[in-house]
């Protein structure tokens, strides 16, 4: 591949961005998602500006896909993460079934751990 002084583009720098310090970047990324859906409900907001959470989250998988990748595990991971699974009650527009759209960023981040390690 010839060396070119060009930018490679947002679709190679943000997710390298994320990835750098993924154990930092992601996990305040999905922390900021969740935020804007909680303030949505609390406020009495109109509910499109949940959405000004939806950029960081799509951030957030495609880093956590790179990740797993990296890190020698299966990207259909990321299926858990973009599904949309409604178990149990909902507060404040969040369900209990959150928590299984973390799964992906939780096997990612053990297995940066393990790597680290060896």
């Amino acid at each position: 591949m010839a060396y070119s002084d060009r930018s490679p583009g947002l679709e190679a720098t943000l997710p390298h961005w994320a990835q750098s310090r993924f154990a930092v970047r992601v996990p305040a990324l999905i922390a900021f998602t969740y935020a804007c859906v909680v303030v949505v409900y609390l406020l009495e907001l109109p509910l499109w500006l949940m959405f000004l959470g939806f950029p960081p989250y799509l951030l957030a998988c495609v880093a956590t896909f790179y990740e797993l990748r990296e890190n020698g595990r299966s990207g259909w991971w990321i299926v858990l993460m973009v599904a949309n699974i409604n178990l149990g009650p909902t507060w404040l527009g969040l369900s209990v079934g959150v928590l299984v759209n973390l799964v992906p960023v939780v096997i990612a981040l053990r297995a940066r751990q393990t790597r680290l390690v060896d």
